[in-house]
């Protein structure tokens, strides 16, 4: 891999999806609603969010020009600590290879550009959280007990301290 980032791309992050999103039909009337959010090292990659009016993705990006293989079409997972999950490969403008995720859905389910973004950084936090592991399809969970350990209070009834929790 002859591509690398040595220093935070932030600037050709948003450079590259304010022209990915005009190829894709979808124009940004304003630049500054493009937001990077979280970039940060993780290993031999940049990982962070990537926020527009229309999307909201955690990208990976190479930092040593030796590092781990990038696919540069199709899809690739990663093993994130929160578990594997699949990337789609991008060829953006001023950025050779962005390996982007969902990390919300619908935006207009949220109320402002803020909320988009704190949600997104939650996310990304989340994937990025080994803890987060356990919130993984087929994860092995603890049953809880069918009988209450002892007498329950009504507040602690009422808080769902109950059943061994």
């Amino acid at each position: 891999m002859s591509y690398a980032f040595q220093e935070a791309p932030v600037a050709e992050l948003r450079a590259a999806y304010i022209a990915w999103l005009a190829e894709q039909g979808s124009p940004v009337a304003n630049p500054a609603e493009v937001d990077v959010l979280g970039l940060r090292r993780w290993g031999e990659c940049w990982v962070g969010a990537v926020v527009t009016p229309i999307v909201a993705d955690m990208v990976l990006l190479p930092a040593l020009p030796h590092g781990p293989l990038f696919n540069t079409a199709g899809q690739q997972e990663w093993n994130l600590p929160s578990g594997p999950s699949q990337f789609s490969c991008r060829q953006m403008q001023g950025v050779p290879i962005v390996h982007a995720m969902p990390l919300l859905e619908k935006m207009d389910d949220y109320s402002s550009p803020d909320a988009i973004a704190r949600a997104a950084l939650m996310m990304l936090e989340a994937f990025l959280n080994p803890a987060s592991a356990a919130l993984q399809p087929g994860t092995q969970r603890k049953p809880l007990d069918d009988k209450p350990a002892g007498p329950v209070s009504r507040r602690d009834f009422l808080r769902g301290r109950f059943f061994g929790r």
